[in-house]
């Protein structure tokens, strides 16, 4: 055989390995080529979207997730399934999360690939899955008896780790695994203000009490799971309403001028609300002129009558209270506003100063 020859025989060689190697990736990105939808090829990390939904979350990647499988004779890949494709897969409109799970036998050559699967938990002795079912929380359905693809339903929310596994009929010992975490999700995020004699519960149209101490809380529900911790923020703002008003509401103390014209306009945009107690630092951290003026509310307890007098004669929604939690390892993102107005029955503001009206006085 020629070099010439030789040469052509390699790149024949190599061509036929490439177009193997492809095939194989095809052949396990669509679960035995019956999947193309090219989102979900990459597995259990990739989600179907991005965009907020109806409950303001956005990036969910929370609910059930495949962990990496791992295995010996018996090797396994994992794609998430759309929800709006359960259907072609035959999932329940009714289940949370669902992936097809594909199986692939080592050698090829093996004369017998059929497969059991089964599903456990992988602490059945755990405080939360000790009596329950794991079947009543993930199902692992084969295409048909002993098929090397199956379909994988979360139908609803577990607080113990779940373990898949896969096992050849033909051999015990040749088996794969994985295990299924759920990713809790925020059922609810509510947040309260209290003086210590109201507490009042945020909500749209509502109105918080204020005085010169205030308490602010936050809380969260969440469904059962077995990980993800949420970081929770909440932030204050004007309305676009009330600063309106307060830039334009005039006072004797400020030599009748507007508030706007004696502080320079540009008010801080929001303010990162702490746990525990916010006094007056929450309106005076509002208040105060970033635009390099000379003065800010905080250096005179009149200046901050001012802006107490100008929310008191003020009706409507003054602040939008944004409440933001995020998981930590998913990065999904929940988030709820409200447009509050405030009870200015127990805000007292105090005297500036006291004239005496010139006229002759007789002894």
């Amino acid at each position: 055989m020629t070099n010439k020859q030789k040469g052509c025989l390699t790149t024949v060689i190599v061509l036929i390995l490439v177009s193997v190697l492809v095939v194989g990736m095809l052949a396990a990105f669509t679960s035995g080529f019956t999947n193309w939808d090219v989102s979900t090829w990459f597995g259990s990390g990739q989600t179907e979207g991005g965009n907020a939904n109806s409950d303001n979350e956005t990036n969910d990647m929370s609910g059930a997730v495949v962990n990496a499988p791992a295995g010996s004779g018996v090797f396994m890949s994992v794609a998430r399934i759309a929800e709006a494709d359960y259907a072609a897969y035959g999932v329940s409109p009714h289940a949370e999360t669902a992936y097809t799970v594909t199986a692939t036998v080592v050698p090829s050559t093996a004369d017998d690939k059929s497969l059991d699967r089964s599903v456990a938990w992988s602490n059945g002795v755990s405080e939360w899955a000790s009596g329950k079912n794991v079947t009543d929380y993930l199902t692992v359905t084969p295409v048909s008896g002993g098929a090397a693809s199956a379909t994988l339903a979360c139908l609803q929310p577990f607080g113990e780790q779940i373990t898949v596994k896969c096992t050849s009929r033909q051999n015990p010992d040749a088996s794969a695994t994985c295990t299924v975490d759920y990713y809790k999700r925020i059922e609810t995020l509510d947040a309260g203000m209290s003086d210590g004699v109201n507490t009042v519960k945020l909500s749209s149209g509502g109105n918080i009490p204020f005085s010169s101490d205030m308490m602010f809380s936050l809380s969260a529900e969440y469904t059962d799971g077995t990980a993800e911790e949420y970081t929770h923020t909440a932030k204050v703002e004007f309305t676009a309403a009330f600063e309106e008003h307060a830039e334009n509401f005039t006072d004797d103390y400020i030599g009748g001028m507007k508030i706007g014209d004696f502080f320079g306009r540009g008010y801080s945009g929001e303010y990162t609300l702490n746990y525990g107690d916010v006094s007056n630092t929450f309106f005076e951290a509002l208040c105060y002129s970033d635009n390099g003026g000379s003065y800010t509310i905080d250096d005179d307890s009149y200046l901050v009558d001012v802006f107490y007098r100008a929310l008191k004669s003020y009706s409507g929604n003054a602040f939008t209270f944004t409440l933001t939690s995020e998981g930590e390892s998913t990065g999904t993102v929940k988030s709820v506003s409200y447009d509050v107005g405030v009870d200015v029955s127990d805000i007292t503001t105090g005297v500036a100063s006291v004239t005496l009206e010139p006229g002759s006085i007789f002894i």
